[in-house]
């Protein structure tokens, strides 16, 4: 729970970034709506005993999702940092085999993002990143069956094609999926 003590300052550093640690001459804002496949809550085993919520020993015979929907606002610091929050939605349907059961899980994410341009042209960014938060789920139609659980995202290769709207792509791991793709505005 340390970390979701130090959100609030990051979220300070995010939104009151003073203008003398940035350049002038590019664009600080950005905006993206995303999809994202295979996240680490529909992967059996990569986060643990993610939907034991009472801690009982449950074993999950099969999770099957929809894949994450994200949306994201980015504020650049300078042309290659930039520092950001993303919300997160997936699906997750949980089948159990001790004890024999099946639920919906609803899987909100909140993360904070850090992101580095290598390449920073007007029309091609190539960057990687890193994205910390908290995972809030819940079976869906019951009031029994939630949990927390810390989320992550490593973004370790991305591409964003376009000015000031644009189409990315981006490989890696964790709450938003390996492979995700979306768009962006720039402004």
């Amino acid at each position: 729970m340390y970390i979701l003590r130090k959100i609030p300052v990051l979220f300070f550093l995010v939104f009151f970034a003073k203008s003398s640690f940035a350049q002038s001459n590019f664009i600080k804002n950005e905006i993206e709506l995303a999809y994202g496949i295979a996240t680490a809550p529909e992967i059996p085993d990569a986060t643990g005993n993610f939907f034991d919520t009472d801690h009982n020993h449950t074993r999950v015979d099969n999770i099957s999702g929809i894949g994450g929907f994200s949306l994201a606002y980015n504020r650049y610091i300078s042309k290659r940092f930039s520092l950001g929050v993303t919300g997160v939605y997936t699906k997750a349907t949980v089948t159990y085999r001790v004890p024999s059961a099946k639920f919906d899980w609803a899987i909100l994410t909140a993360l904070v993002n850090a992101k580095y341009n290598y390449v920073h042209d007007p029309l091609f960014h190539m960057y990687s990143g890193l994205s910390v938060g908290c995972s809030f789920n819940n079976i869906i139609g019951a009031a029994e069956g939630n949990n927390k659980a810390i989320a992550y995202q490593v973004r370790l290769l991305g591409a964003r094609f376009g000015a000031k709207f644009g189409a990315f792509a981006e490989l890696g791991y964790g709450y938003e999926g390996i492979l995700k793709a979306g768009v962006s505005l720039q402004f």
